[in-house]
């Protein structure tokens, strides 16, 4: 009776077993994988989003600086202290952008190519505007190294290029 079950024996019960097992596995496998995948893009998205955030948050807390995206009208004068923190706003922007263009600009990922898209145009704003362009003339290129050279290249694509469309 053990030997043999409705006349299946149990080397027949191993091949189904096997037939069934493996395509199981690898699919499992598969899943897993891409699971994994997801959790990741979603961590750099975070990171990110939240590097972004504490950008929004700095130009709340400096709301006298013309610094947010949405550039004044009628910006005022600033005084040395406010063209300084200004520069130093700035440079973390440059920070965030450093970190889009690391992540996303020269991804195969249809997500991260549409992040970077959004981040490309935002980047293009920002690079219209004076006080931005003189806060990357500033602190970008003082530092040897402090940006990563294709970055820094980008940026300065970026410029001449808004600069030829005004």
């Amino acid at each position: 009776m053990w030997d043999c079950i409705s006349g299946i024996t149990w080397e027949q019960l191993s091949y189904i077993a096997t037939a069934l097992g493996i395509p199981f596995a690898v699919g499992q496998y598969t899943f897993s994988k891409r699971r994994e995948a997801r959790e990741r893009e979603e961590k750099v998205f975070n990171t990110t989003n939240e590097m972004y955030l504490r950008y929004m948050d700095i130009c709340l807390q400096n709301i006298d600086l013309d610094i947010f995206d949405i550039k004044d009208q009628n910006p005022g004068k600033l005084s040395q202290e406010q063209r300084k923190r200004e520069i130093i706003c700035f440079t973390i922007l440059f920070s965030v952008f450093e970190h889009a263009f690391l992540t996303y600009a020269h991804s195969s990922e249809k997500s991260r190519m549409r992040q970077w898209e959004g981040c490309e145009r935002y980047i293009e704003t920002f690079c219209r505007r004076e006080n931005f362009v003189e806060a990357w003339r500033k602190s970008g290129h003082q530092v040897d190294g402090a940006f990563d050279r294709e970055f820094e290249k980008y940026i300065e694509l970026k410029i001449k290029e808004a600069s030829a469309k005004s």
